[in-house]
């Protein structure tokens, strides 16, 4: 936090998620291979990582997590937020956080498990709801992690084709190139 020179020590506001942009995601949104399971974890745990290389739709799967969790206002914390941060954050009952492209996934620091398991009560007590993105993660025992995967290309662009003949869309997603996986948006 930052300390006035005249005044109590003052906590970064988070960036709020205006309804635009949760309205956009709903109205493309398809759903990637782990995703239920990601659900049942954020909604058991009240915390889920997810990893991956950037541009298969980590943010937009994070945010419809926190949605299906109940989450009635949707947070963006900062990607340099360290663990000692999230653990010291004023957490808002039926709000959902996000924390997109996390710097400090990757640490190895030894005392992380507990810290870890403290985050993960506390967001329980508060009743909050929090989905961290990153490239890679240190797996420990007291918040899961899920390897994404973007979905199919065929139903992104499904869902971006509406009305378009369903064999039509399947045979343009399958001329695409690459894994034929792609995300949200890339369309």
């Amino acid at each position: 936090g930052w300390q006035s020179p005249s005044g109590p020590i003052r906590k970064a506001r988070p960036g709020l998620i205006p309804d635009e942009e949760l309205s956009d995601l709903a109205d493309h949104f398809v759903q990637p291979p782990e995703y239920w399971a990601a659900v049942e974890s954020v909604v058991r745990d009240h915390i889920v990582v997810i990893t991956g290389p950037g541009g298969i739709g980590k943010r937009s799967s994070g945010l419809s997590l926190l949605k299906e969790a109940g989450a009635g206002q949707f947070e963006v914390l900062a990607p340099t937020s360290s663990l000692s941060y999230l653990i010291d954050y004023d957490f808002a009952k039926g709000h959902g956080y996000l924390v997109e492209d996390w710097q400090d996934a990757a640490s190895e620091d030894p005392s992380r498990d507990f810290a870890w398991r403290v985050l993960s009560n506390q967001l329980k007590d508060t009743g909050a709801h929090l989905v961290i993105t990153a490239a890679t993660a240190r797996t420990v025992r007291s918040a899961t992690r899920y390897v994404w995967q973007a979905p199919a290309a065929d139903l992104t662009l499904a869902a971006y084709a509406v009305g378009v003949d369903p064999d039509v869309v399947t045979r343009i997603a399958g001329k695409l190139p690459g894994a034929g996986n792609f995300p949200i948006g890339w369309v």
